[in-house]
C-alpha cells in the first residue's frame, strides 16, 4: 500500500499532537509537517510532496479560506480537508467553492475521521454527519432551478458533482464526451451557475450527492 502523505495545519498545540497520534495509527498514513500558520505551511510545500492537507479554517497569520484559495491555485491536484469547529451553512459552502475536497467539525469521531481521510484521497467529496446534515437544508431557489432540469441533466449534473470527468461519465453512460458536454453546458445554463462549484453546492443542497 502506497504512502499517504499528510501536513496538518492547525493553531492549536495539543489538536495538532492528538491528529497526528491518531493518523499515525493507520499503518498507511505519514504526516510531514505540522504548522500554526499559513507562510510556513507555503514555504513547506514548495519543497516537500504533499497529499493531503487537513486545515483549520481560522490559523494565526491567514483564514483557512485565503489559505485553501492559494494552495489550489498553485497545487490544483492536492487534497484539502476542513477540520474546524465553524458549522455556519454559508461557510460550508464558502469552502466547497474553494475547492476543499470535504468539510468535517472536530466534535467527529476517530474512526470517521480515518474513513474521511480515505474518501478524500479516493476522490470523493466528503463530510461528516452534522455538516451533511446542515447542507440538506433545502434551498427554495435552488430547488427552483434543479426541477428545470431533464432525468438525464439531473444525473449527469449528480455525476459532476461527484468529481467525475465528461470521459468517464461518457463511458459509464455509454454516451460521446461531446454528448456529455453538451448536457453540461445546458445545466449550467438552466442552473444560471458560473462554474462545476457553484453546480456542486446546489446538488448538495437538494441531497443529491451523498
Amino acid at each position: 500500500m502506497s504512502e499517504i502523505k499528510m501536513v496538518i495545519v492547525d493553531d492549536h498545540p495539543i489538536v495538532v499532537e492528538g491528529l497526528k497520534k491518531v493518523l499515525e495509527s493507520q499503518s498507511d498514513f505519514k504526516i510531514v509537517g505540522c504548522f500554526n500558520n499559513g507562510k510556513e505551511t507555503l514555504s513547506f510545500l514548495t519543497k516537500n510532496s504533499v497529499d493531503l492537507l487537513l486545515l483549520d479554517r481560522n490559523i494565526s497569520d491567514y483564514s483557512g479560506m485565503e489559505l485553501c484559495k492559494e494552495i489550489r491555485t498553485l497545487y490544483p491536484n492536492m487534497t484539502l480537508l476542513m477540520l474546524t469547529n465553524r458549522s455556519e451553512k454559508g461557510i460550508i459552502l464558502q469552502s466547497i467553492e474553494q475547492g476543499v475536497n470535504g468539510y468535517l467539525l472536530k466534535s467527529i469521531s476517530i474512526d470517521l475521521l480515518i474513513h474521511s481521510v480515505r474518501e478524500a484521497i479516493g476522490g470523493q467529496l466528503t463530510f461528516c454527519r452534522e455538516v451533511d446534515r446542515i447542507l440538506r437544508e433545502p434551498a427554495d431557489s435552488v430547488g427552483s432551478e434543479i426541477s428545470k432540469l431533464t432525468t438525464r441533466e439531473r444525473q449527469i449534473l449528480k455525476m459532476v458533482s461527484e468529481g467525475k470527468t465528461s470521459n468517464v461519465i461518457a463511458r459509464e453512460l455509454n454516451l460521446s464526451s461531446l454528448t456529455v458536454d453538451t448536457h453540461r453546458k445546458n445545466i449550467l445554463n438552466k442552473c444560471k451557475a458560473k462554474n462545476v462549484a457553484e453546480l456542486t453546492k446546489m446538488a448538495i443542497q437538494q441531497g443529491m450527492v451523498f
